[in-house]
């Protein structure tokens, strides 16, 4: 149809400003129809760009988060989703002397998330696990090399005399026997002592290896999701790099590099990438320490050298004694400055001084975010504190009552029997959850029906508007102008259509 419309008319269409259409009183309605369609056209191509581009700018931010992260974080969400880990101190020390590849073994044996080696350096440079430097707290070196025993004095000014580890080849410290390191008390056998030889750190990982690949299969137990892990504290780095020029935190590095399980064991970036909200894996390494610049180095590697870690960076811990936490204002202040995945206060700091301390201690590092794992729980009664009546039911109260997330436990067996009975706030809060997953799960797929349900009316009403005031306008037009009558030349503009004034300008349009 082609329809003569006056002017104020026309500025309601089209605006003067508009270059598309030119502006006289006759309109081809096909051409605006066409030009409404090049617009929408042109709208949906510059959509399609855009929105290519959003979901390209959306899948690259997506994956370079999954890039950085792929680590398995230390604390649970909730004590729902994962029950306090148990980290095998030294091994399973109660029963077995620490720092043995027999006590590592028994610890994963009775269910440890963790086996805990104490690692020092030998002078031709293997990483060993001992108490600490000394060994003749828990060796008969004493025996064997009765003569090499030196004093060293430390930049504080204090000696510490024994025989250093730094001063003997490895093949030396193979000659060495492990004895159990608690000695005053009965509970403890000594049938063992002297059968068990230093392990290496590479021993150790072999261990761990073998257990995870051959054992756990064969136990029913699946390696993917219930993996133990290693729980590495290197001892003295500041007094070594001083005495002997070792740098440990480097030799560290340079073992784990090295070894061949170290991909699969620790490094796997896809093993923890995909969790979903609700699951937990055991970070398969921990880096911990009294030394705030040991973590931040160790750290620092781990994030520099993606080829090799693939981005997995093991969760960095901060062990804090009892004097530490005596005046826990200047520890905090510090750790805000320090990259940190939780704490390892010593079991004092939590259950021991004024009422309340130990609860100020957790809630600052849960308002820090940070995972707790004290230590050392041990079953004899003289390590357990007075208000308690054993080893079980001071670790209950850690779990239940404190929320600790972790425990670092030389009778393994006790803390897994604890955490294997719960606490009955947690069934709570487990059930409670189960149901908010269903819950949001129901109103997710219920969400996404509604969704699509809007968006649907929504385009149909959007369509019928449009339509509609096209209709309007082509009857309004109809019903006020007169129709023109095409001459030779084209169209007779002398028609008139009446004179358009304030009162009928709306009842024309």
């Amino acid at each position: 149809k082609e329809i003569r419309l006056p002017s104020i008319l026309l500025d309601r269409i089209i605006p003067a400003s508009s270059p598309q259409l030119p502006r006289n009183h006759l309109l081809h309605w096909h051409k605006i129809c066409e030009l409404l369609r090049n617009t929408v056209v042109m709208i949906s191509a510059k959509l399609k760009k855009d929105l290519f581009y959003l979901s390209l700018l959306s899948s690259l931010l997506l994956r370079s988060s999954e890039g950085n992260n792929v680590n398995c974080p230390i604390k649970p969400q909730s004590s729902a989703q994962h029950p306090p880990l148990v980290i095998g101190h030294r091994g399973a020390s109660f029963n077995l002397p620490e720092h043995t590849l027999a006590g590592y073994r028994l610890a994963l044996e009775m269910g440890a998330d963790y086996i805990e080696p104490d690692l020092v350096p030998t002078k031709d440079k293997h990483l060993v696990a001992v108490h600490n430097i000394d060994l003749n707290i828990t060796t008969n070196i004493a025996k064997v090399f009765p003569d090499r025993f030196r004093i060293i004095t430390e930049k504080s000014g204090s000696n510490k005399t024994g025989y250093f580890v730094q001063d003997f080849t490895l093949s030396e410290v193979r000659q060495l026997r492990v004895e159990q390191r608690v000695k005053d008390t009965p509970a403890r056998s000594r049938f063992f002592d002297g059968l068990f030889p230093v392990p290496t750190l590479v021993e150790i990982i072999d261990l761990l290896a073998e257990w995870t690949y051959n054992a756990m299969p064969v136990l029913g137990r699946n390696p993917d999701m219930a993996r133990p892990g290693l729980y590495i504290e290197l001892k003295s780095p500041s007094l070594l790099l001083e005495d002997a020029e070792i740098k440990v935190e480097d030799l560290l590095i340079e073992t784990i590099k090295a070894h061949p399980h170290s991909p699969d064991l620790f490094f796997n970036e896809s093993r923890c990438a995909s969790l979903k909200r609700g699951e937990y894996i055991v970070p398969p390494l921990v880096m911990q320490n009294f030394e705030y610049e040991t973590l931040a180095h160790l750290r620092s590697v781990f994030e520099e050298d993606k080829d090799t870690f693939k981005n997995v960076i093991p969760p960095s811990i901060l062990i804090v004694s009892h004097k530490m936490c005596q005046d826990p204002e200047p520890l905090w202040n510090e750790i805000r400055s320090v990259k940190l995945d939780g704490v390892a206060p010593e079991k004092s700091c939590l259950l021991e001084g004024k009422a309340g301390e130990g609860r100020d201690f957790m809630n600052t590092a849960f308002e820090r975010n940070l995972a707790v794992h004290p230590w050392t729980e041990r079953a004899e009664i003289e390590f357990v504190k007075d208000r308690f009546v054993d080893a079980a039911s001071e670790l209950s109260y850690l779990f239940c009552d404190l929320k600790v997330k972790g425990i670092f436990a030389e009778n393994v067996d006790v803390a897994i029997r604890v955490v294997a009975l719960g606490c009955e706030a947690d069934k709570k809060i487990e059930e409670e959850e189960i149901v908010e997953e269903e819950l949001q799960a129901t109103l997710g797929t219920c969400g996404s029906k509604k969704a699509q349900e809007w968006l649907l009316g929504f385009l149909l009403v959007l369509s019928g508007f449009v339509a509609a005031s096209i209709i309007f306008l082509l009857r309004a037009a109809k019903r006020q102008l007169k129709m023109s009558v095409p001459s030779n030349d084209g169209y007779d503009n002398s028609v008139d259509v009446g004179e358009i004034n304030d009162e009928n300008e709306n009842e024309i349009i």
